[in-house]
């Protein structure tokens, strides 16, 4: 009889632990870099949580941004491009690429951002540096998906890995 009370009672201390645990949070965006064979244009979708780019782009407590809201800052969308200008730099060919900002939208969760730029659809190479929310979060991982001439390859980049070359 002394044991199953006993479970319950591990059991119970158990959960009154974990609950008391603060829950882990994921650092992680996922980018999509495809090229439309119709246009020429390479288009980029970054989708980022939205509390983290918040944070990035300079939201406090007595400024905040409030993205995807009726009370969004009306500078959110500069912010935003000037802090993709800065963290993610592609180069086409070892030549830098103009990402031109297209717009976002935002959810509760998460913002898609949409960029695109223009390039020799018969590359070589597309070098790109991520370095989206490394300044805020240790772990973070950016993924980012290439998609060209009919095959998609995948890269991870970490804080000591920021830069990858995709090959044609």
């Amino acid at each position: 009889m002394r044991k199953p009370g006993f479970l319950i009672l591990a059991l119970l201390l158990l959960l009154a632990i974990t609950s008391a645990m603060p829950v882990h949070k994921f650092y992680v965006s996922k980018t999509t870099i495809e090229l439309n064979p119709r246009t020429g244009s390479f288009e980029i979708i970054c989708k980022i949580f939205t509390d983290d780019l918040e944070k990035a782009i300079g939201s406090t407590e007595e400024n905040p941004v409030r993205l995807g809201s009726d009370r969004e800052a009306q500078d959110a969308d500069k912010r935003i491009e000037e802090y993709l200008r800065q963290h993610l730099i592609l180069k086409l060919n070892n030549l830098p690429v103009e990402l031109r900002y297209e717009g976002k939208e935002s959810e509760t969760d998460l913002t898609y951002c949409y960029l695109e730029f223009f390039g020799a659809p018969d590359f070589a190479t597309l070098e790109v540096t991520n370095t989206i929310l490394f300044e805020h979060f240790a772990e973070q991982q950016n993924i980012v998906d290439f998609a060209a001439h009919s095959k998609t390859r995948t890269a991870v980049f970490l804080q000591q890995q920021p830069t990858h070359v995709f090959y044609r």
